[in-house]
């Protein structure tokens, strides 16, 4: 518990109103991880809800807030070392007292920071915040690891998996925040639109964590509501629940302020209720959480928001216009009541998130190659494909082909519809997936100054498929199928084998 607590320096806003405090803080947020890691969604966006919170409401003036998103190891370290150049000069003046924060979201494997596919040592993060020479060094690692992970090691998921800086935080003023993890699936929500606990750490310190109505958030109220939130939480997924950790190597006592409003905050306070979340329109993100327990006041930046309410069965929406320093009371009567529109309580809609996180995917493919012409005379035809896969290596598949081909005496056209499902594998960034499929279409034929025909055609298809992710969103696509296909030769039926090859690229939505 103490440890816990002593911990949540994590963000400290204002040690004193008497003391000469400067602070500068390195943000980084990665989305991709290394190869054989599925890219987390709202990494990125994480980095810059804290951002923008430490210069709102944390005392971190904007010169002095180093934001990378999406960067590698190199721009890593020009921004520490940019960070210990301000601090160098901050302490010509030694009546100053420094503060380095360092925020990171994203992948890691318990040893690193995953940048992409650059890694960056704990042990050397750790060197560089301490040569920084700041009076407290404050670490918050918020990153994901499967519990697959772990299964495929031999183990199971654990109560608390703990990735550590250092094993021995000698050194006084040094705060370590660890974060337990599942697979990114468990740990990040679309409804929230970030990670479940830094979202509950960033609606705390904007007021959700403040019990005493005061305008400043404690280190022990923070601890009450992101540790207890996040827990609560995260127990409700398939995974099981992330555990926070903290160690540290402080020296000093009293009461810490986290975050405090200043005048220029806006402040929005909310009526009785079970849960409400509060959107940024502008940048189309959730900003807070307010609860039933927790404070109803919450500190924003001036701006344009969107409320959505729940209170039982009762669900009400709306937007609200803030302006530097305004207090709003907002009532129910002035949102829109969805309570009709709605056909499943908060409880049930957030449990249908969390069970079913893995977000819906459809990749749309354009490609060119050669089938086999129905008669021998082109033999092989020029042909293109529009297809659609949905999910990611196993799912439904529809596609249209269109071919055309010539010979000296010949020409043959053909156009078909397939629809197939697939069962595949990922490994890295190659996915391969098998499955079969059933087409129905026409083939027209003209021969040279002897007129032409067509025939209907059904058709059965195993096909075989390879993706390369090239991008989190763009593809190389090759596939191939061996159709059976039944269509009219000769003045009767008759089956023949017509194979088909294509490559293309595809595009992943969303």
């Amino acid at each position: 518990m103490r440890a816990l607590l002593i911990g949540c320096w994590l963000l400290a806003g204002v040690p004193s109103v008497k003391a000469a405090t400067r602070r500068v803080a390195v943000v980084v947020g990665s989305n991709a991880g290394k190869s054989d890691q599925k890219p987390l969604r709202f990494a990125e966006t994480d980095a810059g809800k804290i951002a923008r919170l430490l210069v709102e409401l944390g005392g971190v003036e904007q010169p002095d807030l180093l934001l990378l998103q999406g960067r590698g190891s190199a721009d890593l370290e020009k921004a520490l070392a940019s960070a210990q150049t301000k601090i160098e000069l901050w302490r010509r003046e030694p009546t100053d007292r420094v503060m380095l924060l360092f925020y990171f979201s994203g992948h890691s494997d318990g040893v690193a920071l995953e940048l992409g596919r650059d890694r960056f040592l704990f042990s050397d993060l750790r060197d560089r915040l301490r040569k920084a020479q700041a009076d407290v060094n404050v670490a918050i690692v918020d990153s994901c690891r499967s519990g697959g992970l772990l299964a495929s090691k031999g183990g199971v998921p654990g109560p608390a998996f703990e990735i550590r800086l250092t094993d021995n935080l000698s050194s006084t003023g040094e705060v370590m925040l660890t974060s337990s993890a599942a697979n990114e699936v468990a740990l990040e929500s679309q409804e929230i639109g970030g990670s479940f606990f830094t979202h509950h750490l960033l609606s705390g310190l904007r007021g959700g964590a403040d019990l005493s109505g005061d305008g400043r958030v404690t280190l022990y109220e923070i601890y009450q509501y992101a540790y207890s939130r996040t827990i609560t939480d995260t127990a409700a997924t398939v995974v099981g629940a992330q555990h926070p950790a903290f160690d540290y190597s402080l020296a000093g006592q009293g009461e810490l302020v986290l975050a405090e409003t200043t005048p220029s905050t806006a402040i929005l306070e909310l009526p009785e209720l079970d849960r409400a979340l509060i959107v940024d329109v502008a940048r189309d993100q959730v900003v807070g959480e307010v609860t039933g327990t927790s404070s109803h006041r919450i500190a924003l930046a001036a701006g344009e928001y969107g409320i959505t309410l729940w209170s039982g069965k009762r669900t009400a929406s709306g937007r609200v216009s803030l302006a530097s320093g305004s207090h709003l009371q907002l009532e129910w009567s002035s949102l829109s009541d969805l309570s009709a529109k709605k056909g499943a309580r908060k409880g049930e809609e957030e449990q249908v998130v969390r069970k079913t996180n893995t977000p819906f995917s459809v990749t749309f493919m354009v490609a060119g190659g050669l089938a086999r012409g129905a008669a021998r005379d082109p033999g092989l035809v020029g042909s293109g494909r529009v297809a659609a896969h949905f999910g990611d290596a196993t799912g439904l598949w529809l596609a249209v082909d269109a071919s055309y081909g010539k010979g000296q005496h010949f020409q043959e056209s053909a156009a078909s519809f397939w629809a197939g499902y697939r069962v595949g594998a990922q490994v890295s960034r190659v996915t391969a997936s098998a499955g079969m499929a059933l087409g129905a279409g026409g083939v027209a034929q003209n021969l040279t100054g002897s007129g032409g025909g067509w025939s209907g055609t059904v058709a059965a298809a195993p096909w075989l498929g390879l993706e390369l992710r090239l991008t989190e969103v763009v593809s190389l696509v090759a596939e191939g199928q061996f159709s059976v296909t039944l269509m009219r030769q000769d003045g009767r039926l008759a089956v023949t084998w017509l194979p088909a090859g294509f490559v293309g690229l595809g595009v992943r939505f969303p």
